[in-house]
């Protein structure tokens, strides 16, 4: 039977540019009189779905073509996403498939029932057109979103408040999103790149002074670097006052005049005319100070008119647009590419720019980084080089030595120490980052966990982890006794954001895991195993050169562990009475000679524990990838050892129970919590101090809903285990305290003020809302229990991120200490998308690594008050270009001369004056006579740094002393 229901009670009533259901559509309301349609295929929709449940492999050939709002039809774009779910899942896509899986999204009878699932397999043959009819279909797909963009266009344009620019800007951003949101670059095969790249090398041999890039005009930079690269983004950093400007005004310079390139230049912290004097003092060679003043001497003028002639005529291009933004760029640049054919831009500099707002608030090392990769993405549609300035931070100069910079100081992140553990999420390993930095491969993907914008904790990927050096750490410790050892710039949770650890203070709250939840768990030890592991851990004797025994008080205890040792390893135990304890003593059973380990001790060898005394003991790394169920039946009766599960009486009170677990070994300790975590119960670690015998930690579980859990889920062994029924009947009676699982204070200020103002409520009327007596500003003063939340959240209906909060996979964990230590070598990682990963049990921010193909420092060892080098050279006037980053070639410094007079850098055997003729088209005859010097190889010094830039009485120039305070700020 066909369906012959409506679907327009479908529709999303979305609104704003690119959304086909803007409100108020006059476009769309104009031409619906004329009788005219939406653009649309209904056929070949019907067609492709048709085609893609009849032959497996049809969805390879669509899927990087159309998505789901790509179909006019809504009950298509739901079929569309069931089969893209099978696809994704690695299940079969056909009729039975698909109707299934709209059945358990119960979807199946809103897209038509199953009849229509049917008929959409009839409407074609075969999917040999699959591919030309999907195209048809998005075409339309984009014509839809046009005339949305195009109706907006028409509504804001009538309204007298619309700002014209940005209106002008945001209908650019509509279309370019349209764009890039449906034609992507599809892959070329073999032959084509053969083609492409022999072409490529042809081009190369005909250019004889063997630049394939644009040229920097310096001869050793060109000569690594084969001049910059096109597709390439370049990131050039410094600390101020190094001469970042300086440097790529001198190379666009060089690259627009001597070889007649086109350049563009965007300087967002300089304006146009800033940048074209300094342009003017390097080339005309007239002190900057003067030209800032204005005080020149006639003959100076001359000097001036004379020289500036060919930089009138060179092609620069030069935008001062403050706070650029991405788009914006990305559509000027486009126009320069279109107009004037650019061959480089440069960005001054990086963290002056604006990211897309469009894709929601972040920290802003998250907005740094998606420049960064937009910058990248520029550079490969425009096929030029992109050269980036970045700042680095001030912790280069609080480092010692010579300060000069590493490619660590680039990175938008702090550091942790080695040992510093990470979960990877399929396997429940914990890893140290050490290892994992000093793995073959480091950039090897590793799953790890992480939490997403909505307070989920989840599995995420590392794409790379790697040394940072040595820095001044700190450790962290929390209320639940969780603890990390991190440099004072490395990031944490807290409710407003990402803070800094230097930013942090005594009792601020931070984000850590609520549960941690494994996918792939391997359990790589028996049940047996677990048992008797946890008895020996907790209770046991295994030291060497003394009998094996274990020793408990409970009856049932001794009688697991002598029949988990026969079944394990053949033991046949011996029971000694000693007043009101028991010792099990577990003997070998064969004769220990010739080298032959008793079975425990070669079982602690695969372990890879140690015998040691208790106050060392620690869990083995293979318990870490147990499953849930073997992790609570080894703390079932690691609990029967150590543990205590008691009531907990006081007067006025009800009956509560006291439960924890105690060791002289703090690992054990933190080891035992972790455990907890992966089961989802809050513990926290005490440090028990003793002034007569060792201190001692309590794993302490506190609060109902926490101690329920534990009992219910673990529980305990033997005769300490027969009170659980009673305390679990009492626990049940006792409310629990909303005030221990609580959102800090600032959710106040940050979310549900915000939303009282909007929704126009007084504070009065929002407590008799939630019938809860007013209190006035005391209301504040305190933080947001979840209960509480939960019951905020109805309050305010669109408030996703408040309901996100109340259900979140985060507790808020109270800092109690930051400890300064001392300077350890440090380690860091990069996790695509959510940039944080879980590390000893709390959440922290990763390193964000740079897009970059290049990477380069500029620094001059004078501004440092360094004025020899350790060959006894002077270094006064130069200026370091330290490639620490280079995909397509060496790394190495390359000294260049630094004239601060004219701020400008050049070659260190001398600087460029006026040419005699210009070039003033880019052409290989102008490149090749500009670069004529760059084939010959330099003169060999000895490995002495020793050049003309070091003798300036040569060149009749009699600079005085340097002194970095009066430099100029570039």
């Amino acid at each position: 039977m066909e369906n012959d229901k409506s679907h327009n009670f479908l529709r999303k009533g979305t609104s704003g540019y690119g959304s086909r259901a803007a409100n108020n559509n006059r476009w769309l309301e104009s031409g619906a009189g004329t009788g005219k349609l939406p653009p649309q295929a209904l056929e070949l929709e019907e067609a492709v779905l048709g085609a893609l449940m009849i032959e497996k492999d049809a969805l390879n050939a669509v899927i990087d073509i159309l998505k789901s709002d790509s179909f006019y039809k809504e009950a298509h774009q739901r079929i569309y996403n069931a089969i893209i779910t099978l696809f994704t899942n690695s299940e079969p896509i056909d009729l039975l498939t698909v109707t299934t899986q709209l059945r358990q999204l119960g979807e199946l009878e809103v897209v038509g029932g199953a009849q229509y699932i049917t008929a959409l397999t009839t409407k074609v043959n075969s999917a040999a057109n699959i591919e030309y009819h999907a195209r048809v279909i998005a075409q339309a797909s984009m014509k839809r979103e046009m005339i949305s963009v195009a109706s907006k266009i028409l509504q804001d344009a009538f309204e007298d408040t619309t700002d014209v620019f940005t209106l002008l800007d945001a209908v650019e951003q509509s279309l370019f999103k349209i764009s890039e949101s449906n034609i992507r670059k599809n892959y070329a095969d073999m032959s084509a790149l053969m083609t492409e790249a022999l072409r490529e090398l042809e081009r190369r041999r005909e250019q004889k002074d063997g630049l394939t890039g644009v040229p920097s005009g310096f001869t050793q930079l060109d000569r690594l670097t084969s001049g910059w690269q096109p597709t390439e983004l370049v990131i050039l950093a410094a600390r101020p006052a190094m001469g970042k400007t300086a440097f790529v005004v001198s190379s666009l310079r060089n690259a627009a005049v001597d070889f007649g390139m086109p350049v563009a230049i965007f300087s967002l912290e300089m304006s146009a005319v800033q940048l074209v004097n300094r342009m003017i003092s390097a080339e005309a060679e007239i002190d900057s100070e003067k030209l800032k003043k204005g005080n020149l001497a006639p003959h100076e003028w001359t000097q001036l008119h004379q020289r500036i002639d060919r930089l009138m005529r060179a092609p620069i291009y030069i935008d001062d647009t403050p706070a650029l933004s991405i788009l914006e760029l990305r559509a000027k640049c486009r126009r320069l590419k279109q107009q004037h054919d650019i061959q480089m831009v440069v960005i001054d500099y990086l963290q002056l720019m604006q990211g897309d707002s469009s894709k929601g608030a972040g920290n802003r090392e998250q907005e740094i980084a998606s420049i960064s990769r937009a910058l990248k993405n520029l550079a490969k549609e425009l096929n030029v080089p992109v050269i980036a300035l970045s700042q680095l931070s001030r912790a280069v100069e609080t480092r010692g030595g010579d300060k000069r910079p590493q490619l660590s100081d680039l990175r938008e992140s702090g550091c942790v120490t080695g040992d510093t553990l990470i979960i990877n999420s399929e396997t429940g390993e914990r890893i140290p980052i050490r290892q994992l930095a000093e793995r073959t491969n480091p950039k090897e993907k590793v799953p790890c966990l992480g939490v997403n914008g909505q307070y989920k904790v989840g599995a995420q990927e590392i794409t790379n982890a790697f040394y940072s050096g040595k820095k001044q750490v700190f450790e962290l410790t929390t209320r639940s006794g969780k603890s990390i050892k991190a440099s004072a710039n490395h990031p944490f949770l807290k409710l407003q954001g990402w803070s800094r650890l230097d930013a942090l203070s005594v009792g601020d709250k931070i984000a850590v895991p609520r549960r941690l939840d494994i996918s792939k768990p391997s359990n790589p030890l028996v049940d047996e195993e677990l048992i008797l592991l946890a008895h020996l851990l907790g209770d046991g004797c295994i030291l060497p050169k003394q009998p094996y025994h274990y020793t408990s008080a409970d009856e049932k205890n001794i009688e697991m562990v002598a029949t988990v040792a026969r079944k394990l390893f053949g033991i046949e135990g011996k029971i000694v009475p000693q007043n009101n304890w028991q010792h099990l003593y577990l003997p070998s059973p064969y004769h220990l000679t010739h080298g032959k380990k008793h079975p425990i001790t070669l079982w602690y060898e695969q372990l890879g524990l140690e015998r040691v005394h208790s106050y060392n003991k620690r869990l083995p790394e293979q318990l870490f990838k147990s499953d849930n169920r073997q992790i609570a039946l080894f703390l079932h009766h690691l609990w029967a050892t150590d543990g205590n599960i008691s009531w907990k009486k006081l007067q006025g009170r009800k009956a509560a129970a006291a439960i924890y677990y105690a060791s002289s070994s703090k690992l054990l300790a933190e080891q035992v919590a972790h455990l907890l975590l992966r089961l989802g119960i809050r513990a926290t670690v005490n440090r028990i101090k003793s002034e007569k015998h060792r201190d001692m930690y309590h794993v302490d579980i506190q609060g109902v809903v926490a101690q329920l859990d534990f009992l219910q889920q673990v529980g305990c062994f033997g005769e300490r285990g027969q009170i659980i029924p009673e305390l679990i009947a009492a626990l049940q009676q006792i409310d629990a305290n909303p005030n221990v699982d609580v959102i800090p204070k600032e959710v106040w200020d940050l979310f549900i003020k915000p939303l009282k103002e909007e929704a126009e409520l007084s504070w009065r009327h929002f407590a008799n809302k939630l019938q809860v007596a007013y209190s006035g500003t005391s209301l504040f003063q305190k933080g947001v229990s979840r209960t509480r939340l939960e019951k905020i959240c109805p309050l305010f209906p669109a408030a996703a991120m408040l309901k996100a909060l109340s259900e979140s996979d985060v507790f808020w964990d109270e800092i109690v200490s930051i400890v300064p230590l001392g300077i350890e070598d440090v380690y860091d990682a990069t996790v695509a998308g959510v940039h944080n990963f879980v590390a000893n049990d709390i959440i922290i921010h990763n390193s964000i690594e740079q897009d970059a193909d290049m990477v380069a420092f500029l620094y001059r060892p004078e501004y440092y008050g360094f004025t020899q080098d350790e060959a006894g050279n002077s270094v006064q006037g130069v200026g370091e270009v330290i490639v620490a980053k280079n995909r397509s070639g060496s790394l190495d410094t390359i000294q260049l001369r630094f004239i601060g007079k004219y701020t400008k850098f050049a070659d260190l055997d001398g600087f460029y004056g006026a040419a005699s003729s210009p070039t003033p088209s880019f052409n290989p005859e102008a490149r090749a006579q500009a670069a004529s010097s760059f084939d010959t190889p330099p003169a060999s010094t000895g490995g002495t740094f020793k050049s003309k830039a070091n003798d300036l009485g040569d060149m009749g120039m009699n600079f005085p002393p340097p002194n970095p305070l009066d430099e100029p700020p570039f």
